[in-house]
């Protein structure tokens, strides 16, 4: 059992609010245009307010029992008339939020096109002493997700697509915004045919300060249609191949970028290593080239007192042939002099006997 206090007065006639208002074909959303019954008897200041005062509990059971379908008709038509509008919505007339209204519910989401919507409501039994009015309301067919329902980007492919579609005015006021700007961005969009064209993915940041398997997210909104959509993305990290060539650059510069300081401090170090080491080999061969300038070379009697010098011959006698005096000969591993040559091969027959042996020596002079 429902139990409201009404007050009954005489509807004198029938106003729609001013509200901005869009009619879109997106499903299971009820769009509703509303209206007022204005009475005569009411005051000025309180013909602003909604035909059910109370609590939200009281409005939703004067829903359930006020007879609006009897009350008004409500009658609607594309204005261009390219399109039935009994092909793309069902419009009958309710109750909603606390006042009357033309209720749209979409049938069809899957023409694009805009149009002005012309809506007649027609009193019913009751009202006989209302007349008729119209308003004109705007539409626009939604706006579609064309791309997958979630993205992943990788450290292989790094960048996705967000890819939309409808009508190009729509399209022109959607808000691309991503849940983590340091981590990820979206670039400008581009027509791609039919489509418009978002482009997705991951800084180079994110594979230094960032964790694979992070959800983020991107929100999508449309003013005009008064759509929103949130679109999960997920970051993952693929151990199967190697990574694209920028991606490995942009994460070296910006590792060049954020210790830059440690790496100026490491490149000073290794420049003073490098003075001081020149320094010290400059110095170290100048005192070798100085000491040898004022050291006489040995004589040839040192040269020649060597321990070979004092060797015994195989008599028993000192070896006096090394002496400064004689002439050296060179020896061989049995301690035989070397005597001439052997004999030419020439084909001329030069060398057909042995030439004259000769017994060479060195001098010290």
């Amino acid at each position: 059992m429902v139990t409201l206090n009404v007050e009954v007065v005489k509807s004198t006639r029938i106003s729609f609010l001013p509200r901005d208002r869009h009619l879109t074909n997106e499903k299971n959303v009820i769009q509703a245009v509303e209206l007022k019954l204005i009475s005569d008897q009411i005051l000025t200041g309180q013909r602003n307010q909604n035909n059910v005062l109370g609590l939200e509990t009281d409005v939703k059971k004067a829903g359930s029992v006020l007879a609006t379908k009897n009350m008004f008709s409500c009658q609607a038509k594309f204005v261009d008339e390219k399109n039935d509008l009994t092909n793309v919505f069902l419009v009958e007339p309710g109750f909603h939020g606390g006042n009357y209204a033309c209720l749209f519910t979409a049938l069809d989401d899957s023409l694009q096109f805009k149009d002005d919507v012309e809506i007649t409501v027609i009193p019913g039994p009751g009202l006989e002493s209302c007349s008729s009015e119209k308003i004109r309301v705007a539409f626009s067919s939604v706006i579609k997700i064309v791309s997958k329902s979630s993205l992943v980007l990788t450290n292989v492919d790094s960048q996705d697509e967000l890819l939309l579609v409808g009508l190009e005015n729509v399209l022109n006021d959607i808000t691309v915004t991503v849940s983590n700007p340091h981590f990820m961005y979206a670039g400008r969009p581009y027509n791609k045919g039919d489509l418009r064209t978002w482009p997705i993915g991951l800084k180079s940041v994110f594979w230094t300060e960032g964790t694979p398997g992070d959800e983020m997210s991107l929100t999508i909104n449309s003013p005009i249609t008064g759509q929103n959509f949130v679109v999960p993305v997920k970051a993952a990290f693929r151990a199967d191949q190697c990574a694209n060539i920028e991606l490995g650059w942009s994460s070296v510069l910006y590792f060049i970028a954020a210790h830059y300081q440690s790496l100026l401090f490491i490149i000073a170090s290794c420049i003073v290593c490098v003075i001081i080491t020149k320094f010290v080999s400059q110095a170290a061969n100048k005192s070798s080239s100085s000491s040898s300038n004022g050291t006489k070379p040995p004589s040839g009697d040192t040269l020649l007192a060597t321990p070979l010098n004092n060797r015994p011959h195989q008599n028993g006698s000192p070896n006096t042939l090394l002496n400064s005096e004689s002439k050296p000969f060179l020896w061989t591993t049995n301690e035989s002099p070397v005597y001439g040559s052997p004999t030419s091969t020439s084909p001329y027959g030069r060398g057909k006997s042995p030439r004259q042996l000769a017994q060479y020596s060195y001098s010290n002079h």
